[in-house]
């Protein structure tokens, strides 16, 4: 085995594999978030529309009785303004549909498309550049001023504050070969994790090792607090809804995680689905999303069969004194 490549020894962070970020798949999806939400809206049409009498309606019927129960069992403040009115308005539909001797099936495509397009709206992220570059300085500054609390130069320069970082937070790994892998693969990242603040941790480390940034799903409760739905919002974060069970609602999340994997966005995954509160590793791994990995792969194959872009699963540790709330 060879050995570990550590940052220990280095004094800046590494250079960026791609330097200029417009040409980060993850920009490049939101700069054209319109034609993002359009394809996954069509492509979740197909996989979930059933073309047999009857059976997409019971779909929607199903999936409206479980947001019914929601909203009245487990409202969130996240929760869109017009939730009430939306399934209100979508019980109508269902009903007018169904009180005929049988069901149009374009009747069924737009309740179904009209449920879909809600869902993909939801769940998808975006990356700008301006909070990208802000949110950089300010991880630097915050946790500058964490690991140095009583000293003096409060106000060093960014360059001076990630240097200093780089002696404190510590990463080890195959990080050349990771570089040259996210170079021309895309990576699927499985940390461990054990705080709150894990992802911003990450961020930073995969920032200061040269990464372009990395799509993840963050759960839709984070959201609530302004600033930080404001940041997550901006950085690349889809949103996932974990109360919402449904058919339709599963398929459109797969389909989106599965749809960026295939156009090369690096994408973020925390196999134990929550934090572990004893520190222990997780022994049982929730592998739904992790799944789409796969048939990510095997469409990139079918597409491409002579040279496909490969799909790196990359398995990463946290490892804290005390975690950082702490």
């Amino acid at each position: 085995m060879k050995e570990s490549q550590t940052h220990n020894n280095q004094s800046a962070p590494y250079p960026q594999v791609i330097e200029d970020v417009r040409e980060w798949p993850i920009y490049q999806l939101s700069k054209n978030k319109k034609a993002l939400i359009q394809a996954v809206i069509e492509e979740s049409m197909r996989r979930i529309y059933v073309p047999e009498m009857g059976k997409t309606i019971r779909m929607v019927a199903e999936a409206y009785f479980q947001e019914e129960k929601r909203i009245v069992d487990e409202p969130w403040k996240v929760d869109p303004p017009d939730d009430v009115s939306f399934y209100k308005n979508l019980k109508k539909e269902l009903q007018e549909a169904a009180s005929g001797t049988g069901v149009d099936p374009e009747e069924e495509r737009k309740l179904l498309k009209k449920l879909v397009e809600r869902y993909v709206i939801e769940i998808v992220g975006d990356f700008r550049l301006g909070t990208y570059r802000l949110a950089r300085k300010m991880v630097n500054f915050g946790f500058s001023r964490v690991f140095n609390r009583f000293s003096k130069g409060i106000f060093k320069s960014i360059k001076s504050q990630q240097s200093d970082l780089i002696t404190r937070m510590i990463i080890t790994g195959e990080i050349e070969e990771i570089r040259n892998l996210a170079s021309k693969c895309t990576l699927v990242l499985l940390p461990t994790h054990f705080s709150n603040l894990d992802s911003i941790v990450i961020g930073w480390a995969l920032e200061t090792i040269g990464l372009p940034a990395f799509t993840y799903g963050a759960g839709i409760n984070l959201f609530a607090h302004p600033i930080i739905s404001y940041f997550m919002h901006r950085l690349g974060a889809f949103r996932v809804d974990r109360r919402k069970k449904n058919r339709i609602y599963l398929e459109v999340l797969k389909t989106y995680t599965e749809y960026v994997i295939r156009q090369g966005a690096n994408i973020l995954f925390f196999p134990g689905g929550t934090r572990s509160r004893s520190g222990s590793l997780e022994d049982r791994l929730k592998l739904g999303l992790l799944g789409t990995t796969i048939e990510a792969q095997r469409k990139m194959i079918l597409e491409n069969p002579v040279s496909p872009r490969k799909i790196i699963v990359v398995p990463l540790v946290m490892s804290y004194h005390n975690v950082l709330e702490a």
